[in-house]
């Protein structure tokens, strides 16, 4: 296999995994993480977050991945070209470091935001994943319990503007 080849084998598939996995769980499909401090049985790799970012963080290590199999890739190719090759190494590697340690809280999905308003957190696994909210627009909500919510939530913003 030539090294194009392998880089595309061993560097972008394994990233594009990440990317998929951080993308279902951007998006809202992909849900269940957040209650758990472990994801897949490894822990992330640093813990003093109170809420658990492992997908992002997934990415993140899948992107430095990337980088550091451009590294090998240029190396191989051009081995005089130290300069660029060192560049692809120094970026995975701050890409990993920095997104490994640190997760900015503005950087969080919608979603994820409402769920730890909600009460959510790793360590608490009660708060529903789902608002209720998303639950009727999703047509998850057993008969007639959408409208239930609704009458109750009708109820109390007549409450609050007496």
């Amino acid at each position: 296999m030539g090294p194009i080849a392998s880089y595309f084998a061993y560097a972008v598939a394994p990233a594009a995994l990440t990317w998929v996995y951080a993308w279902l769980a951007w998006t809202g499909r992909y849900r269940r993480w957040v209650r758990s401090p472990v994801t897949i049985g490894i822990a992330p790799a640093f813990t003093w977050h109170k809420r658990n970012y492992w997908p992002f963080l997934a990415a993140a290590l899948g992107t430095g991945h990337l980088f550091w199999g451009a590294f090998s890739t240029v190396n191989y190719m051009y081995p005089d070209e130290d300069v660029l090759a060192s560049a692809f190494l120094y970026a995975g590697a701050a890409i990993i470091f920095l997104f490994g340690s640190w997760w900015p809280e503005a950087w969080r999905p919608q979603w994820h935001k409402d769920w730890v308003a909600r009460g959510g957190d790793r360590d608490r696994t009660g708060t529903p994943l789902f608002s209720n909210e998303e639950l009727i627009a999703r047509g998850k909500l057993p008969h007639g319990a959408a409208a239930k919510i609704q009458r109750q939530q009708a109820r109390g913003a007549r409450k609050k503007r007496h």
